[in-house]
């Protein structure tokens, strides 16, 4: 039965977490040539949100309504900010700079002097937000490919464990495998759970520790 609690516990966590990666926490731009730019905090090395000093630019989004057309319902969703409202906020708070995904001899992410940064940022494109298999905010879109198809390849697993042991549960209960006189589908179930158990140990070694 706790098996089971865990088992559930771990599925909501996982879930948290990709909600939490779909949507971001910080936002970037991404260059005409497909590379991320993060922004960091110069006093604190810190990375900053968009929010923390994008500025609000009211001419620069029109809201758009059912009567305006219904190419509006089949969009993508737009960003919270627009690539000028990120430059704009760029250059007005002196305190922030840019980080590349580029690594530097120290093998960390290579920060923009502010010159540097006010001129890179001249090749953004457009806003990104969030995590998805076709643009990354945290850096690479290859690593969130990665990590969505393995998480959620795993996660599955942890699923179809849950469901299976459920069903385990309640037959033990009914005594199911008694008037069978014999266990065997609880020992196989229960290498098949341990066996995920096993995997997450090198699923969390290589996305979480590495």
């Amino acid at each position: 039965f706790l098996t089971i609690i865990g088992g559930a516990i771990f599925v909501g966590s996982q879930a948290w977490e990709w909600a939490t990666f779909i949507k971001g926490d910080y936002g970037a731009l991404e260059t005409k040539g497909g590379r991320i730019l993060q922004f960091v905090k110069a006093d604190t090395g810190e990375r900053a949100a968009l929010a923390d000093f994008s500025k609000t630019l009211p001419s620069e989004r029109v809201d758009h309504e059912k009567k305006n057309g219904v190419w509006f319902y089949n969009g993508e969703a737009l960003p919270s900010y627009t690539v000028n409202e990120v430059t704009e906020g760029l250059k007005s708070n002196p305190n922030i700079l840019i980080r590349t995904e580029t690594i530097n001899s120290e093998g960390e992410k290579t920060l923009l002097t502010r010159e540097e940064s006010l001129n890179k940022i001249k090749d953004a494109k457009l806003v990104v937000e969030g995590a998805n298999l076709i643009r990354n905010e945290y850096g690479s879109r290859l690593f969130a490919d990665f990590f969505f198809f393995i998480t959620g390849f795993h996660g599955f697993h942890v699923f179809s464990g849950v469901v299976i042991n459920i069903i385990i549960f309640f037959n033990v209960i009914l005594g199911t495998y008694e008037r069978r006189g014999h266990y065997e589908m609880v020992e196989k179930v229960g290498l098949y759970w341990h066996f995920v158990d096993l995997v997450w140990v090198f699923v969390f070694t290589f996305f979480y520790l590495v």
